[in-house]
């Protein structure tokens, strides 16, 4: 297990240094954390094609540099199998707005069938009813136990991502074994939908939280 820290000043980190040491050493590798200013999707597909075994791996930083072009998406791979579990975390905070292509969490989460843990902390217009469901339904996320799609830092602003109901509702019905969901306060939902839902999940007695708080996504 690693974690890899970089000084938030350092344009070019991580940078040909560490993809040398993860092409080396990523067969080794059962987590990774990378905390930085700019990740690249270069460096994303590095660890995919050098650490086979991996089942964590965390991304943080201020910004992402991805092509928009869904080559990678598209075309067959079969990196990524052993995942369990995913943080993305792209922007300084709530009030930034990220560049978030569609085809990076498709590439990651392409053969991902038994990821537990699925949290996305980005702002972005990408992140919306249809992405997400469509996310979980094509990557085959049914075996997801903790789904969280929020903001960087703090989430205390209601509406921010253009999520909904909706999402709450089919997140429930394509994965059987959710346990955390959230965070609905970041999402468009009306607190009288929520409540309706809140209620049905009382009632039939399941074992899931609705995260709807304001919270810190560090």
């Amino acid at each position: 297990k690693i974690e890899l820290v970089y000084h938030v000043g350092v344009i070019g980190s991580p940078g040909p240094g560490t993809q040398s040491f993860i092409c080396l050493r990523g067969a080794q590798l059962s987590s990774i954390a990378l905390i930085c200013n700019t990740m690249t999707m270069g460096m994303l597909v590095t660890i995919a094609e050098n650490c086979p075994n991996i089942s964590h791996l965390w991304s943080r930083s201020n910004h992402l540099t991805a092509p928009w072009d869904d080559c990678l998406s598209s075309q067959p791979h079969s990196h990524l199998m052993n995942l369990n579990t995913l943080y993305l975390r792209v922007g300084e905070g709530e009030l930034s707005v990220s560049s978030l292509p569609e085809h990076v969490l498709f590439y990651l989460l392409k053969n991902a069938r038994d990821l537990r843990e699925l949290i996305v902390a980005v702002r972005s217009n990408i992140i919306n009813d249809n992405y997400v469901q469509r996310l979980v339904t094509v990557c085959q996320l049914e075996k997801l136990q903790k789904i969280l799609f929020v903001v960087p830092h703090r989430n205390s602003l209601p509406g921010i991502l253009k999520l909904t109901i909706n999402t709450v509702h089919t997140l429930m019905r394509l994965c059987p074994d959710l346990n955390k969901l959230g965070n609905i306060l970041s999402w468009t939902v009306a607190s009288e939908e929520l409540a309706e839902v809140q209620s049905n999940i009382n009632d039939e007695n399941f074992d899931i939280e609705i995260v709807n708080k304001v919270m810190t996504m560090r």
